[in-house]
């Protein structure tokens, strides 16, 4: 039992210090960016945000990956109105995700599979009028771990 209690002590520390890992920020209005309107303003950080009131308006970030892997998203809002849909892509591969509250906010998308090299992060609106402040990308700490618990709960019940 103190085996098994050992292994997953273990595992979560793992676990936690994968997790400690750095994100990369990307601030929008440094992205590429068509038939949005710049926004300066303090509470945002950069003092700048890109404002999507049109239905064609489009946001893409270029992200170099070190290695291919699982990447998570973070991405900074401003609901302005309230409740919106946003759409984000990476490398093509599409999903949405709600700006849930009036004013600054974050929202966190992901795991995405990224490849090594340039990845293109584009964002859109399905429903209008909200901000974009940043993104954040870091690589995702969620991994596929090996336990022996069952070998382990037979060996420490045969002492």
């Amino acid at each position: 039992m103190r085996k098994t209690t050992l292994l997953l002590m273990l595992s979560v520390c793992g676990l936690i210090s994968a997790s400690a890992q750095t994100a990369t920020k990307m601030e929008a209005e440094s992205a590429a960016y068509e038939n949005c309107k710049l926004i300066e303003d303090g509470k945002y950080s950069g003092g700048k945000a890109l404002e999507l009131t049109e239905g064609n308006a489009k946001i893409t970030f270029t992200y170099t990956a070190a290695e291919s892997g699982k990447y998570t998203i973070t991405v900074g809002y401003d609901g302005l109105y309230g409740d919106k849909v946003v759409n984000l892509s990476v490398n093509g591969n599409a999903a949405t995700f709600n700006t849930t509250e009036k004013g600054p906010g974050e929202a966190v998308v992901g795991p995405y599979l990224m490849n090594k090299g340039d990845n293109m992060i584009e964002i859109t609106p399905n429903w209008t009028w909200f901000r974009i402040d940043y993104i954040t990308i870091a690589s995702s700490p969620i991994t596929r771990m090996a336990f022996a618990v069952e070998e382990e709960m037979k060996n420490s019940s045969s002492n």
